[in-house]
């Protein structure tokens, strides 16, 4: 059987946050499954702790050789998107799935070049101020040329109803998350990990509250926090006031 090849188009794989983890463990579970899944990065990525993971399953990814230092510039992909359009013509995938429906997905869709290719977005993300970029203000104009959304809640799915104007086809699957293994020499019982950006958006104080109450019933609870952000002093501030 010919394997279905996906393109996955990704705007950044700068944070040890959630979309590169959502898109990282998407990819690595597709290959998983017999797909033929390349990477598609809209800048350089300025860290490499995600890219290893594609290296390690064989996964082929590619990016510009420059990062945004002005966010309002969309140049970089806007050239990356020429080269991805000559590797299409040899490669030819069956669809394209971008996290989020950002600056790669514009680029593609107003390139007047484009083939003829299904599109599906997956959107869940909570931008913030610093990542109000990732949606360009032609956005729209373009957003009903996708065929479907994957959200990943109910509210994440009213949002791209009212927020992005939608109008096609919106599926609700939750998200990916990875089941770790667990050893005797690796014990993780009552332990909770968070991958996020921290900022105010994200309501990790909201978890901090919640976890005072968790560990008045689980004592040797713990709560693992990965991330960073404007939040970050205010949130160690908060674990203190709390006690936790």
């Amino acid at each position: 059987m010919i394997p279905l090849k996906i393109a996955l188009f990704c705007d950044f794989f700068n944070d040890l946050g959630g979309t590169e983890y959502y898109n990282v463990i998407l990819a690595t579970e597709l290959k998983k499954r017999g797909c033929d899944v390349r990477v598609f990065i809209g800048e350089k990525s300025q860290q490499n702790a995600y890219l290893d993971i594609l290296k390690e399953h064989s996964i082929e990814y590619t990016a510009p050789a420059k990062y945004h230092t002005d966010y309002s510039d969309r140049s970089i992909e806007k050239e990356f998107m020429l080269s991805i359009l000559d590797y299409f013509q040899k490669w030819k995938p069956d669809i394209i799935h971008a996290s989020p429906a950002g600056k790669l997905i514009v680029a593609f869709l107003e390139n007047e070049k484009h083939p003829n290719i299904p599109i599906v977005a997956t959107e869940y993300t909570t931008p913030s101020p610093k990542t109000a970029h990732w949606y360009p203000p032609d956005l729209n104009d373009y957003v009903n040329n996708i065929d479907a959304f994957i959200a990943t809640c109910a509210a994440s799915a009213d949002g791209i109803r009212n927020f992005h104007k939608y109008e096609n086809d919106i599926h609700l699957i939750g998200h990916l998350i990875k089941k770790p293994i667990v050893t005797k020499t690796k014990n993780i019982k009552n332990s909770v990990g968070c991958v996020a950006r921290l900022s105010p958006e994200k309501g990790i104080d909201f978890l901090l509250g919640a976890w005072q109450l968790v560990i008045k019933k689980i004592p040797d609870a713990t709560l693992h926090i990965y991330g960073h952000g404007p939040d970050e002093e205010h949130l160690r501030g908060v674990s203190l006031a709390l006690n936790i």
